[in-house]
């Protein structure tokens, strides 16, 4: 009778021990699926705001303000080729990823900072003073700090 005992405790102990395990089980597959939702779900967000035109992922600024010659030799500013990575931009990622700001003035990089909130930020351009060259609206280098 004993032995029949502890063969029925061993048998339903084994039995609970495969249920917990079972359950265990579902419940991180339950949790590995809730967390993929939610990921997915942050996915959508934020392809709606980059289709809706509200976020893109690379903003690129490109600006070639004009100097005198004579000051642009002194400083060894060679000609850029901006051009040749705009085109390089647009072959390469999507429109839905890409906002492209040609002839940067500050205020223009301002609000493109607000409105797009960019993951990455590109700036072609040169630099004056240890400071990035935007253009103003006559297309003359901006001096002032940002």
């Amino acid at each position: 009778v004993a032995e029949e005992i502890l063969k029925a405790l061993l048998s339903g102990g084994g039995g609970v021990l495969l249920f917990l395990i079972g359950a265990h089980r579902i419940n991180r597959f339950e949790r590995h699926s809730f967390v993929q939702q939610y990921l997915l779900w942050g996915k959508v967000g934020e392809n709606e705001e980059m289709l809706a035109g509200e976020h893109v992922e690379l903003l690129a600024l490109f600006a070639n303000p004009m100097l005198p010659a004579q000051i642009a030799a002194q400083m060894g500013l060679k000609p850029l080729k901006l051009g040749q990575e705009l085109r390089f931009l647009l072959r390469t990622i999507p429109k839905m990823y890409l906002e492209v700001q040609p002839a940067a003035t500050m205020a223009d990089a301002r609000e493109a900072l607000e409105r797009y909130n960019p993951r990455i930020i590109m700036f072609s351009g040169h630099t004056f003073m240890g400071a990035l060259a935007f253009e103003l609206d006559n297309g003359r280098i901006d001096t002032h700090s940002p």
